[in-house]
């Protein structure tokens, strides 16, 4: 006997593809589905188990693949609302226990980073600058989602030839003590950039030569 897999509603794969990693709580929470709906999928072929998440789930590559291909062919413009949903989803859950926050943040930098290369794209430095000054409102002091959000706004600054502002605060960063190494190379190519755009070659290689 041949068993066929349920078919899915379109939004809610989409919704998956773009999740590094999603259990029923998220889904419930950014999908709208009932509980039985989700449940289905999440015992389908469709989607694995993650390894070092009890509980948390992804698309299989084959089926992630097919429904990004599907998203950004038939509702291109659908990837970024869907991004922005999810990352004010995970800011709001920034202001919760501060012992639980690693995969809250871990979850906030890669969507934050993905609507950073969708705005790159179009180079709508002005959406960008928004949706860091609205994360910034959400976030607490003390996370260290802020050091990214002080990156993003120092690129904006760059990229809007406001190299004075911009090289302020990514050298600020610099300085701070528990910087993410990942981060560390990113401050340190935009101020290599900088330094070029502003013909200053020789500066920029001494930049480039510590990413």
């Amino acid at each position: 006997m041949i068993h066929h897999e349920p078919s899915f509603e379109p939004d809610l794969l989409f919704l998956c593809a773009i999740l590094r990693w999603f259990d029923r709580n998220l889904l419930q929470a950014l999908s709208g589905y009932d509980e039985r709906r989700i449940a289905a999928l999440l015992s389908s072929e469709l989607t694995i188990a993650v390894d070092d998440q009890p509980g948390a789930y992804r698309l299989h590559p084959d089926s992630q693949k097919q429904a990004l291909a599907q998203l950004r062919s038939q509702r291109g413009h659908d990837e970024s609302t869907l991004h922005r949903r999810v990352l004010v989803y995970f800011l709001r859950r920034t202001q919760e226990s501060p012992g639980e926050q690693q995969p809250v943040e871990e979850a906030c930098i890669y969507h934050l980073g993905e609507l950073f290369l969708l705005i790159a794209a179009r180079q709508d430095w002005r959406i960008l600058s928004e949706l860091v000054a609205s994360a910034r409102a959400i976030v607490p002091p003390y996370s260290r989602l802020q050091h990214w959000l002080a990156f993003y706004e120092g690129f904006v600054h760059i990229r809007t030839h406001a190299y004075e502002q911009g090289e302020a605060l990514l050298t600020g960063l610099l300085q701070q003590p528990k910087l993410d190494s990942s981060l560390q190379v990113r401050v340190l190519n935009a101020l290599g950039n900088s330094c070029w755009a502003k013909s200053d070659y020789d500066g920029a290689i001494m930049l480039y030569q510590q990413v």
